[in-house]
């Protein structure tokens, strides 16, 4: 019988530790679709546009100078 306790210990032990995974899983999954929501509540990012009227000179400007590789069109 000793066996018998100690097995249904260990299966109580491991349905505790199962339910504690799908608590965590679960609560992660709600604090992303909250932080989800929130973000798309804020809107997404406002596209920025420059521009620069270069009739007086350069101004500090160097030519040539982007981060954009020559050549990909």
């Amino acid at each position: 019988m000793p066996a018998l306790r100690a097995r249904r210990a260990f299966a109580s032990r491991n349905a505790l530790t199962l339910r504690t995974q799908y608590l965590s899983f679960g609560l992660l999954c709600l604090i992303l679709l909250a932080l989800n929501s929130v973000a798309q509540a804020q809107g997404g990012a406002s596209p920025v546009s420059k521009s620069f009227d270069f009739r007086n000179g350069a101004l500090g400007w160097q030519a040539g100078f982007a981060d954009y590789p020559p050549a990909t069109d």
